[in-house]
């Protein structure tokens, strides 16, 4: 791969990761149980009302650095997209 940087640490390895396309919702605020499920369940609405086949269940990933206060904190919850259905595609 053309576009993987120098290796500058025998801790560090770098490994080349297959592009795919992920779904994502964003979470702010307070990441609570609820708000996680509420969440993850309107992502698996919207893939299911735009023919999204997801694999697995939604992951919450964070964006922010560990200063930035909680409830400031940028999150989204995460699905990998393993094929679009089209038109003639539905069961």
């Amino acid at each position: 791969m053309q576009t993987l940087p120098e290796q500058v640490s025998r801790q560090l390895r770098l490994v080349p990761v297959k592009e795919h396309q992920m779904l994502a919702k964003k979470l702010r605020s307070r990441s609570d149980t609820s708000r996680i499920d509420a969440a993850s369940d309107e992502l698996l609405a919207f893939a299911i009302e735009n023919d999204f086949r997801v694999e697995g269940k939604p992951v919450r990933a964070g964006f922010s650095a560990p200063y930035v206060p909680v409830p400031f904190r940028r999150w989204e919850m995460l699905s990998k997209v393993v094929e679009q259905q089209t038109e003639g595609e539905h069961e």
